[in-house]
């Protein structure tokens, strides 16, 4: 496997993060207040890993200045 197609899975698992997070946010309205501070924590730490995904597929991807690997 080269660097840039590592770099693409860390970006295609960042994209299902976004879409995930995306989801479990519609069942916020129907969740208890303590739940719903639960779902909020767990949401940021999500964006956290989605964030660690999206910059490091990026530098893999253009790890070599953008040339092909």
């Amino acid at each position: 496997m080269t660097l840039k197609e590592l770099g693409n899975e860390y970006l295609r698992q960042y994209e299902e993060i976004k879409a995930y997070i995306k989801a479990i946010k519609k069942t916020e309205k129907d969740l208890t207040r303590k739940q719903q501070l639960r779902l909020r924590r767990r949401i940021l730490s999500l964006y956290a890993d989605a964030a660690s995904l999206r910059v490091t597929g990026e530098h893999l991807v253009n790890y070599y200045g953008g040339a092909n690997e």
